[in-house]
């Protein structure tokens, strides 16, 4: 509840096969799409979705089918706009990882399921905002050999307005686990930077435009410290970024900055 109560101490389960992994979901005002990667004997996985109420009720228990095709799709993640969902994951139909995505509508029909990158070697990890007419969608890509941060705009048709992807980041090292947030005028990307030799955070701001503003990349935090896993979040002010810091004891802490929308 809005008061920090538990509603649902049991928990909901969306599905009851072997073994699901990778969740992740996008809120709507009637209710939020949850998605996630179901495994199957033998090792391959599927991306399900289901919808669930705001009263906790699950509209589609098993969940539905969002891609089938052969070997593994991994790391879905989704976002709603122009009353429609956006789910994105990595896919190894081909001969690498590429990245695939497919809309779905509200009541949780698939729509469609198209490449969002295929380029030379590996693409993974993706995230997915709407930005008010486009989508978009930030990846780890390895074209290079190591691996950068990179980007394409989908419109709320599924027209995916740069094939060969947006570059967002190319730093030395290599950048990693994108998250990305709208905050009502530009995109922030924040990611995972090995530029200094340890994991630093940085970030950048995209405009709806495809521009990246920030191409040399922001430093968030850069310490000795070896730092993972952001998530960024819009507040109605300004980007909230959070990650996982590995301390000099080889503990792990929860850690945050705030970033406003000058960057």
């Amino acid at each position: 509840s809005a008061g920090g109560q538990v509603l649902d101490d049991a928990g909901i389960a969306f599905s009851s096969t072997t073994l699901q992994n990778w969740p992740a979901l996008s809120p709507t005002p009637g209710g939020t799409l949850v998605v996630w990667g179901d495994s199957l004997p033998g090792g391959d996985t599927n991306v399900r979705s289901a919808r669930v109420s705001n009263g906790g009720v699950v509209l589609e228990p098993g969940g539905r089918l969002v891609s089938s095709s052969a070997n593994t799709q991994l790391t879905p993640a989704a976002a709603w706009g122009a009353a429609t969902f956006l789910v994105v994951w990595q896919d190894s139909r081909g001969a690498d990882l590429d990245l695939f995505g497919s809309r779905v509508s509200e009541l949780g029909v698939v729509l469609d399921a198209q490449p969002l990158s295929i380029a030379p070697n590996v693409q993974q990890n993706p995230a997915v905002a709407w930005g008010g007419n486009d989508f978009l969608v930030a990846w780890e890509d390895r074209r290079s050999g190591t691996a950068d941060i990179y980007a394409t705009r989908v419109s709320a048709a599924g027209v995916v307005r740069e094939p060969a992807g947006i570059q967002v980041s190319n730093g030395t090292g290599n950048q990693v686990e994108p998250d990305i947030a709208f905050d009502g005028t530009n995109f922030f990307v924040g990611w995972a930077d090995s530029r200094s030799g340890t994991g630093d955070i940085y970030g950048a701001r995209v405009s709806t435009a495809g521009v990246v503003i920030d191409p040399a990349g922001l430093p968030l935090v850069v310490s000795a410290l070896a730092k993972s896993a952001p998530k960024v979040a819009w507040d109605g002010a300004r980007m909230i970024v959070v990650w996982v810091e590995r301390t000099i004891a080889f503990d792990t802490n929860v850690m945050g900055a705030w970033v406003d929308g000058s960057g």
